[in-house]
């Protein structure tokens, strides 16, 4: 029997108390024949009560033979499932009609759209169970008797059974906030706040105040209340499921920044067992009404008294699960299913296969899409992962961020040819390209955002780099033989941004980075000094005058790298 399998069975026997929870191990080292399938995202599933017209299905075959026509066989399935989706949300149509770059910010859209769907939904029904057990307080706090009081006047054995009668009659039949108030004491004091399993008087009870999960959710947090959180926490933060359903109850401290806290997760055991912390906003973000911050400091104030009665371990856990005899912390299966109850709740999520695991690939796609560049390094950090490769295989190299690299690709390849034939004479015209597409597509092909281009960027002239691979030397340009200096308006735009960048980081890169500055970026602001002198006279002159009044406009926005 696998692990995986055999440690479902033993979590279900531990939810019944049966046997100890404990959890099997696999072998270190041990490698799996079977190559298996990444998490999917949320922009890759579709329902399965979607059924498309005729013509639709055309259009959606259609659509399909476009995209996988970028991929190999062992992607193409992938793409398929991403196009599903997005047709069941887009006319298949005007799906066809997209172009790459429009099919990819459609699929990033749809992934951001559910990922917001689901979110909107958990912080729905969170409020609705903090509301419900905020009622149960002010009850409590409106009770005519204490606990100790019920259980003399309801539970006594010395008392009869009419008198006993009567004051349950007068003090808990009632629908005031004072009859639940007094059937809440009653059930703190009698059976220390947990009815589970108890049936007599005790079933009438809860029949009377909606049944025993919501008897018990004016006291405690409900399961819904519990899944909510874990499901917000996951969508805000991007974490695993699993280092965010054993977060501690001290999970939250105060930060450098007064406007977010520190927020602490359970230890990642692929990580080798190191704490993961995050930093969240502690006031709600636009289209939001609770915070991450907020709904946590609420479920512990919620579940306070459970803690009060549980095991020390288990009281220093966030999360609880009370529908046993015992309190216990959430379990892996125990929150999958009631993440499952969450999504057919709610009529736009029920259709969709979801699984709270799909949630973190669909976050980390989420940020990397919203990186201009689309580079993974921003899902990387979020995502606490050593190897980029370890992101990008496993989380963020899907349908759409594929197509990305092909058009990037593409517009490498249709910018390299416009460099390479300028200084051939007639090259442009042999190759059907008109002498005005001609200099369009150098002007776009030399401009590098520094002003500069590399005739070839893969020559492997430059110290540390092999020839084939992309050149990462940036600082070496000034005296590279493959650097090319073409004065538009454009490159002469970025030329002068990027001179008044070096001068303004010139006196403390002089101090903190003696020699990297002499070294690296000296010979760049002398490159640029001297270029934009020429560039000032001659040809030149009157593009060097747009480049001006174009750098005044750009100066604001302007967004340099770090040197250092």
């Amino acid at each position: 029997m696998k692990i995986q399998a055999m440690n479902r069975l033993w979590a279900a026997l531990a939810d019944s108390l049966l046997v100890p929870a404990v959890k099997l191990k696999g072998i270190k080292g041990a490698k799996s024949t079977l190559k298996t399938k990444n998490r999917p995202s949320l922009a890759q599933l579709s329902s399965a009560k979607t059924a498309l017209l005729d013509e639709s299905a055309i259009e959606l075959h259609a659509a399909t033979h476009k995209i996988s026509q970028y991929f190999d066989e062992s992607d193409k399935e992938e793409a398929r499932e991403f196009i599903n989706a997005l047709c069941a949300n887009l006319p298949p149509a005007k799906v066809r009609a997209l172009t790459l770059d429009a099919l990819v910010v459609e699929i990033a859209r749809l992934n951001a759209n559910r990922l917001e769907a689901i979110r909107r939904c958990a912080e729905k029904d969170f409020l609705h169970w903090f509301e419900h057990w905020n009622k149960g307080q002010h009850a409590l706090a409106n009770a005519s008797h204490s606990p100790e009081e019920m259980v003399d006047l309801l539970d006594r054995p010395e008392r009869s059974v009419s008198e006993r009668s009567r004051n349950r009659t007068r003090l808990i039949s009632g629908k005031t906030d004072c009859h639940l108030g007094n059937a809440l004491n009653l059930l703190i004091g009698a059976l220390g706040g947990n009815a589970n399993g108890i049936s007599g008087r005790y079933h009438h009870i809860k029949r009377q105040w909606g049944g025993n999960e919501a008897l018990h959710a004016y006291l405690h947090p409900h399961k819904r209340a519990t899944v909510a959180l874990w499901t917000i926490i996951l969508i805000d933060t991007g974490a695993n499921c699993e280092v965010v359903r054993e977060m501690p109850l001290a999970c939250l401290r105060k930060s450098e920044d007064p406007n977010h806290m520190i927020v602490s997760f359970g230890l990642k055991a692929r990580a080798g067992y190191k704490r993961i912390n995050d930093c969240l906003p502690i006031q709600p973000q636009p289209g939001h009404e609770l915070s991450a911050v907020q709904a946590i400091q609420h479920y512990e104030i919620m579940s306070s008294r459970n803690r009060k009665i549980a095991n020390g371990e288990v009281a220093e856990l966030l999360f609880l699960d009370t529908r046993q005899n015992d309190i216990i912390g959430i379990t892996e299966f125990r929150a999958r299913d009631d993440f499952k109850e969450f999504l057919q709740d709610h009529a736009e999520l029920r259709d969709l296969p979801i699984r709270p695991s799909f949630i973190r690939p669909s976050y980390l796609l989420k940020v990397q899409h919203e990186d201009p560049a689309v580079s993974t390094e921003s899902a990387q950090a979020i995502a606490d992962h050593v190897l980029s490769s370890t992101t990008g295989n496993n989380y963020t190299h899907r349908t759409h961020t594929k197509l990305v690299y092909v058009q990037k690709v593409r517009e490498f390849t249709r910018l390299f040819q416009s460099v390479i034939i300028a200084s051939i004479e007639g090259a442009a015209e042999k190759l059907g390209i008109s002498p005005e597409e001609a200099e369009a597509l150098f002007s776009d092909a030399a401009r590098s955002g520094l002003g500069i281009a590399c005739l070839n960027p893969k020559a492997g002239v430059q110290p540390g780099t092999r020839r084939g691979e992309s050149c990462t030397r940036l600082d070496a340009c000034p005296n590279c033989e493959m650097r090319y200096l073409v004065g538009t308006v454009d490159n002469i735009t970025d030329l002068i941004l990027f001179e008044e960048y070096l001068k303004s980081q010139e006196a403390e890169a002089t101090k903190a980075h003696p020699e990297a500055w002499e070294t690296r970026w000296l010979p760049w602001l002398a490159l640029a000094e001297v270029a934009l002198a020429k560039f000032a006279l001659g040809d030149t002159a009157s593009a060097f005058l747009q480049a001006t009044e174009k750098a005044n406009a750009r100066r604001p926005t302007y967004r340099p790298f770090k040197l250092f």
